[in-house]
């Protein structure tokens, strides 16, 4: 076993302060980004969604992304009176008016100016000198001056009330100087002067009442010089002086309550509050004249304050704030004397940010933060690249501690707590321990073969033993007997290494992670892939080491999935159970591939701190939501191993300027509706200031932004739109879609620094162009921006150009037809002269052909004659011949049918009856009686082979009569039943008459019918075995047949002998299942006589298990 050397070490070096607790991180415009200049005099945002900031230098108008400045114009009496702007108002139609020297009535619908001038005659305003505007309820705007008192515009008749200080009069203005007015919601109008104390003008009867200091009643307002006045949310009045006092008016006792505490904070200046807001939270925020951007809430009396620091460039950009805006969607902004606007965002504000204060002036990076770990008293330690800090998690006061005298003694890259409360710290030069009050601090100074190593990761398993992984040389394992005992000189651990002749090695020895799970698992991660450490054998399993890259990260889900970051390769998933594993990086929406820490939240969310962000992963959607320094992170490279899950479900993360602490389920959405307006129009590449329209029938100038329909003529073949979503919070992480419906099939998606549509060579034609967008959390808005197109073809493909053509076309063709028409007349009376020349002429030779055709006529008659006869002979030899053949066919059945079939039953009753005289006398009586009923059967087979013979002969020559009448179907069967069944008992086969309706009548001929039933009832019986049944029934359909069916469980056809029965050959027959022999005439009796009765007759069968004969006859018939 090695040995550990155990040095002891005194505490170097410790201070107590206060970090920076969630700092805000600005976002800056200046004139690199297009202000007009960095003095920011006044702010606002207008109905439409615009950002407008006036400066020395120009108006502003701010989208987002670009900024449109309008300046004075001396060769444009439509443009500003001068550059200055110096308070800005949108009255209730929306026009928006301008503090400048006088007034500047802005017209949104024709971006053009008008003055109002002051000093110019007794009508005019009162100084040029411009503070605030304000509009009342009756739509008057109140102007009020640097020097000319307060002066009230009709907005109607543009005519000017004045209010000028009065020394004399109590209840009157005591100055002309007026920093600020307000117009509260009950209609008083707050008047805030420099040396006149403030004022209170109710706007109905138009009295003043004045409030001014006295030193002798503390609740007087706190100076005369009052610089900005702001109404709540709960219709608080709220004062700001020149002197850092925040004073709050007391309606009740009609006095004030003063805060002091920037004086408190700034007693070696005075502090002036410039303007007054109030954000989402009710916080206050205060613009300053010397200490930022201030947030005040007035229920605990918090503030904090929001300084300028050279050293970190999101922080306000300057001490001097002037004025102050909160958008719709919650976004500051803040305008600075010089340095231009400052920005933040509800939104931006998702993590609580720490940073060391720039007053600590530390030597090393005190602001690069590693790993975290949670002591038994709940306090949070970190490392740093310069020693670790201890944080008390309530008050936020930190102590700093440094463990040695190197930077790699001081380069903290994990930090971990004993079962027994102490704190264990690895660097780059070994490992560090102090106890649980920080008094004492042990280093471990590995031996040689260890020595000047790096350890990355320390962790403690379910046994108490003292896992470290160092950076190349292995994993230390330490005993709970070895490390608790802090009295021994030495301490005992053992090394794990690979072996690669060894599958049970560690796979690496660059090991970056050690992960004890719940379950009592212990994981290590390395360059060579993941392994576990068995307990038992004292050894690993190796459990997934290809494809990975070097593991930096490992947690386990509750669904016992194992999660992997790596270094270059993004997150895996591996199911040990199933052997399966997933891979997801910057393609899947991963914001880098380079993992520094992972955590899983109690939601099944995994936060992942990467190289170039942190991104959030949904177990279930496999969805990433990414978050950057637009999201409020204070830089977005994380750094190693700077992950740690707090107590509370809270997580850290370390980045290389601050720490943040964030609460997972604290990460809302912004559902905020973004609005989409048009920035840019050009035409052939050339981009328009304004597009010409009709209105009225007046052509006037649009702006871009007010257009709502477009016409392009036939040589503007190239146009394209630029566009913006006025959404302050994080432009740039915006999302766009558009589409120009009749062109585009669908919409196409774009980001933020491509917001440009452009089209060319369309056809005419009417087209609709729409763009919608996502607000900066990826949220589609409900609306669109809907800007009908009309696109004007050129003159020849106009409607009017086709149908010019289409009447030119139609006047040549008739032109063509009556020259064509002229023509052919002429040359028909040319040729009518010569056919009456030729007709004389024929005319004669038309009588001689007409003698010599009545001729031809009389002899062709003549000969048709002779020809009809010929054929008329023709035609009876023809019939005659098929009658005689037909009659020879008859015959020739007749003959077979004799000579095969009579023969054999005269045969058989030959035989008997020979039998029966020779053997007469010696025969008992019932000897002879089976003999003679053995000659009655034969007798009566013969009589009904005769039968059937007679009338197919009748039926082959036509001499058969066909006499359908009335008769009941029952009795019918009845009478054939008489005839068969006795042949049926012979056989032992029983006959079963199924027929339920004894009333059931039809129209036929008895005979037919009968001979039908008797041929299909013996073939039935025929082709049975004994014991089988033969069944008989008779079917009502309704009002046009009656369907019978003779079915039998006998020997069955097979499909092709089927066939041949529905086409029956008389040559051709098939014997019983007792060997009886048949004709086939039987069948073909009774396929002609159910077709003679206009019925159907077929059969279905199968082999071995029967057939069934159907027929059907009609119940009304023609007698034929």
């Amino acid at each position: 076993m090695k040995k550990i050397v155990l040095l002891v070490i005194l505490l170097i070096f410790h201070i107590t302060s206060f970090t920076q607790v969630n700092p805000i991180l600005f976002q800056h415009l200046t004139s690199d980004e297009g202000l007009s200049q960095g003095h920011i005099l006044c702010m606002m945002q207008d109905s439409e969604g615009y950002i407008w900031a006036g400066t020395y230098f120009g108006l502003n108008r701010y989208n987002g992304y670009t900024i449109d400045v309008f300046n004075a114009d001396n060769n444009n009496p439509n443009s500003m009176f001068i550059d200055m702007a110096s308070s800005i108002l949108e009255d209730k139609r929306g026009n928006i008016w301008i503090g400048t020297w006088g007034v500047d009535i802005f017209d949104k619908k024709t971006e053009t100016f008008r003055h109002i001038p002051a000093n110019a005659d007794d009508g005019s305003i009162s100084h040029g000198g411009i503070s605030k505007l304000a509009q009342d309820e009756n739509e008057n705007i109140w102007i009020a001056t640097q020097g000319g008192g307060l002066n009230k515009l009709d907005y109607f008749t543009e005519e000017i009330s004045y209010f000028n200080s009065d020394q004399t009069t109590e209840n009157a203005l005591k100055s002309d100087y007026i920093n600020d007015i307000l117009i509260d919601r009950n209609q008083n109008m707050w008047i805030a002067t420099e040396e006149g104390g403030l004022s209170k003008m109710n706007l109905r009867d138009e009295s003043i009442t004045t409030f001014r200091h006295d030193p002798n009643n503390k609740h007087s307002i706190t100076s005369n010089k009052v610089s900005s006045i702001f109404e709540d949310k709960d219709q608080n009045i709220w004062i700001g002086d020149s002197e850092g006092y925040l004073m709050l008016y007391n309606p009740k006792e009609n006095n004030f309550t003063s805060y002091d505490f920037l004086t408190q904070r700034f007693k070696d200046r005075k502090i002036r509050i410039m303007q007054i807001k109030q954000d989402w939270n009710g916080d206050l925020l205060l613009a300053t004249n010397g200490a930022g951007l201030v947030i005040f809430n007035y229920k605990t009396g918090e503030a904090i304050i929001n300084l300028h620091d050279n050293k970190n460039p999101k922080s306000i950009s300057s001490n001097e704030a002037y004025s102050l805006i909160v958008d719709k969607n919650n976004t500051v902004f803040v305008g600075t004397f010089g340095r231009g606007i400052s920005k933040y965002s509800l939104f931006n504000r998702k993590f609580e940010t720490h940073l060391i204060p720039e007053s600590n002036n530390f030597d090393g990076d005190i602001n690069a933060f590693t790993d975290a770990a949670e002591d038994i008293n709940g306090r949070l330690i970190v490392g740093t690249y310069y020693g670790f800090l201890v944080f008390d998690q309530k008050t936020w006061e930190y102590k700093h501690y440094l463990p040695g005298n190197t930077y790699e003694d001081n380069k903290i890259l994990t930090v971990t707590v004993g079962p027994d409360g102490s704190i264990w710290l690895g660097s780059m030069s070994g490992l560090h321990r102090y106890d649980k009050n920080f008094n004492k601090i042990r280093t471990y100074v590995f031996d040689e073969t260890l020595k000047d190593n790096s350890i990355y990761t320390i962790e403690f398993d379910y046994q108490n033993n003292l896992w470290i992984g160092l950076f190349s040389k292995g994993l230390l394992k330490i005993s709970e007997a070895d490390w608790v005992n802090t009295t021994k000189p030495s301490i005992v651990h053992k090394l794990y290494q690979i072996d690669y002749n060894n599958q049970k090695s560690i796979c690496g020895n660059q090991n970056w992670i050690i992960y004890p799970h719940k379950d009592s698992s212990l994981w290590i991660g390395n360059e060579g892939g993941l392994c576990r450490y068995n307990y038992e054998s004292d050894d690993f399993t190796r459990i997934f080491t290809t494809g990975l890259g070097a593991i930096k990260k490992i947690k386990i889900d509750s669904n016992g999935i194992i999660w992997m970051g790596t270094i270059g390769n993004g997150i895996f998933s591996y199911d040990l159970e199933n052997n399966t594993y997933k891979q997801y990086d910057t393609q899947n929406g991963l914001c880098h591939n380079f993992v520094f820490g992972l955590i899983i939240d109690k939601n099944e969310n995994i936060w992942i701190s990467t190289e170039n962000g942190l991104s959030k992963f949904n177990i279930k959607s496999e969805k990433f939501r990414n978050f950057d320094e637009r999201d409020g992170l204070p830089v977005n490279r994380f750094d190693d191993a700077s992950d740690s899950e707090l107590a509370n479900g809270h997580i850290y993360m370390g980045t290389n300027n601050g720490f943040i602490i964030f609460d997972p389920e604290s990460i809302i959405n912004d559902s905020s509706e973004t609005k989409v307006v048009l920035t840019e129009l050009k035409i052939n590449n050339t981009a328009l200031n304004s597009y010409e329209s009709f209105i009225n029938d007046t052509l006037v100038n649009i702006p871009i932004g007010q257009i709502s329909t477009i016409e392009f003529n036939p040589s503007q073949r190239d146009f394209s739109f630029e566009f913006a979503a006025l959404h302050y919070v994080a432009p740039h992480k915006i999302q766009y879609a558009y589409m120009l419906e009749g062109y585009d099939s669908d919409w196409i998606y774009t980001e933020s620094d491509n917001r440009i549509a452009r089209y060319t060579n369309l056809d005419g034609g009417n087209y609709t162009f729409m763009v919608k967008s996502t607000n900066a959390d990826g949220k589609w808005t409900d609306e669109s921006l809907i800007i009908p197109v009309v696109i004007h073809p050129p003159f020849y493909r106009t409607i009017w150009f086709l149908l010019i053509i289409l009447m030119l076309i139609l006047f040549l063709v008739l032109i063509i037809f009556r020259l064509r028409i002229t023509r052919e007349i002429r040359q028909k009376k040319v040729l009518e002269k010569k056919v009456k020349k030729r007709t004389i002429e024929l005319s004669d030779k038309n009588a001689l052909l007409k003698k010599t055709a009545d001729d031809l006529t009389e002899l062709n008659k003549l000969l048709k004659e002779r020809q009809y006869q010929i054929e008329h002979q023709a035609k009876e030899i023809t019939v005659q011949r098929d009658e005689l053949k037909q009659i020879n066919n008859t015959k020739d059945k007749l003959f077979s049918i004799i000579a095969h079939d009579l023969k054999n039953p005269f045969n058989v009753i030959l035989g008997y009856t020979d039998l029966l005289i020779t053997n007469f006398k010696e025969w008992d009586d019932k000897q002879n009686l089976e003999i003679m009923s053995y000659i009655k059967d034969s007798s009566s087979s013969t009589y009904i082979l005769l039968e059937n013979l007679l009338s197919w002969s009748r039926s082959q020559r036509g001499t058969m009569d066909f006499n359908p009448e009335r008769m009941n179907i029952s009795l019918s069967i009845n009478m054939v039943l008489r005839e068969v069944v006795p042949f049926a008992r012979k056989k032992g086969v029983e006959v079963v008459n199924l027929l339920s309706n004894g009333l059931l009548t039809i129209s036929a001929d008895p005979n037919m019918l009968t001979l039908i039933y008797r041929n299909l009832l013996m073939n039935a019986i025929k082709f049975s075995n004994p014991g089988n049944k033969v069944f008989i029934d008779a079917e009502d359909h309704g009002n046009d047949f009656v369907r019978f069916s003779i079915s039998d469980k006998g020997v069955g056809m097979e499909k092709d002998k089927i066939e041949t029965l529905i086409n029956p050959d008389i040559s051709s027959s098939t014997r019983g299942t007792d060997g009886e022999s048949g004709t086939g005439l039987g069948l073909m009796l009774c396929i002609e006589f159910v077709t003679l009765h206009k019925g159907k007759i077929w059969v279905e069968s199968k082999v071995n298990e029967g057939s069934t004969f159907f027929f059907t006859i009609p119940k009304q018939i023609q007698e034929i």
